[in-house]
């Protein structure tokens, strides 16, 4: 991305940030693709992302940034791989690095590997979405490894009834697939930046799956009968009258910063059944060697694979919550049980 385009995005989150400020809370994707250029590998670059993933970690324990994904993208052109931050908040997304977490964080080689980014890859443009949508695995559910990304263009006149049917309809459907095990996750966004009548595409949508076998097994039709009635069916078949797929694109999970993107554009009662006492919450945490999963209420919120091999597996467990501000915390009936 060139200089002036990148302040052009940065004035835009600005000005839809004050827009946004009395709206309820909202999730922002910004999705940035890179190129390796001649003379580097992939290897130098993840070595280099796995710098930039510790940053990552910690704005996302200082409640900054929601979470971040690297991904190699297949059938992607001139563009090797993909990288996906996830805000609350379009404020944050003008500062997600403040000076604070950096301080200390990295030795002076470290620093100097960092340093050289852009000889290492090529930013060759970035987005804004906003997720509208999303259905995810409940306790079962695993890592999210192998992404289709559908790039939609809505039939001139027809964007809004399309927006409706894949907010309604198929958010219906694709959560009933999630619940059968069909695939592991489902997200409707919207591109806030860049925009306008020109662009190729203004949604996408990104089915999830464990792995590339899962995403070629055959659809069961039961699913769509049993998630919609007859009428609705029969309204979702029209489907290819309101948008254009113009480009497919699958994503490979290659690094990962995860905390709670998984309830995506759902408030946090809702993974609960809207119960607004958070309080009656049912957690649960499962440590496998280096890999932490959270749930709550069932719905998983959290999986992450620390990468640093000097932080040791064995110690003391601490409590502790993340804000920033003066905050209170109470814990009770804490159990912890070894896995066989």
């Amino acid at each position: 991305m060139k200089p002036f385009s990148k302040v052009l995005l940065f004035l835009y989150i600005l000005g839809a940030a004050s827009a946004a400020r009395a709206q309820q809370e909202h999730l922002y994707a910004v999705i940035d693709y890179m190129h390796i250029p001649d003379g580097k590998t992939q290897q130098d670059y993840i070595a280099l992302e796995k710098l930039w993933q510790r940053l990552h970690q910690k704005a996302a324990d200082a409640g900054i940034c929601r979470a971040w994904y690297l991904n190699r993208v297949e059938n992607g052109g001139r563009n090797d791989f993909v990288t996906i931050r996830v805000y609350d908040s379009l404020n944050k997304i003008a500062d997600p690095w403040p000076e604070s977490l950096t301080k200390g964080l990295f030795t002076s080689q470290e620093e100097a590997q960092m340093g050289q980014t852009e000889q290492v890859r090529n930013l060759t443009h970035s987005e804004l979405w906003e997720v509208e949508a999303s259905a995810l695995s409940k306790l079962e559910g695993e890592s999210q490894h192998y992404s289709s990304i559908n790039f939609m263009k809505p039939t001139p006149g027809k964007t809004g009834d399309y927006y409706k049917m894949e907010k309604g309809l198929f958010s219906k459907i694709n959560k009933a697939r999630v619940d059968a095990g069909q695939m592991d996750g489902w997200y409707f966004l919207s591109r806030m930046f860049p925009s306008g009548y020109d662009a190729e595409y203004d949604f996408i949508t990104v089915d999830v799956y464990l792995d590339k076998a899962a995403s070629q097994k055959q659809i069961d039709a039961k699913i769509f009968e049993n998630a919609l009635s007859k009428e609705e069916l029969a309204k979702a078949n029209t489907v290819q009258e309101l948008r254009t797929v113009v480009r497919r694109e699958i994503w490979h999970s290659v690094l990962r910063v995860d905390l709670a993107f998984c309830v995506a554009s759902h408030p946090i009662e809702e993974v609960s059944g809207n119960r607004r006492n958070h309080a009656q919450l049912e957690p649960g945490r499962r440590y496998e060697e280096r890999r932490i999963r959270l749930w709550l209420d069932g719905v998983l919120t959290v999986d992450y694979t620390e990468q640093d091999k000097s932080i040791p597996l064995q110690g003391l467990i601490g409590l502790q919550i993340h804000g920033g501000g003066k905050a209170k915390a109470s814990y009770r009936n804490i159990t912890v049980e070894e896995l066989p």
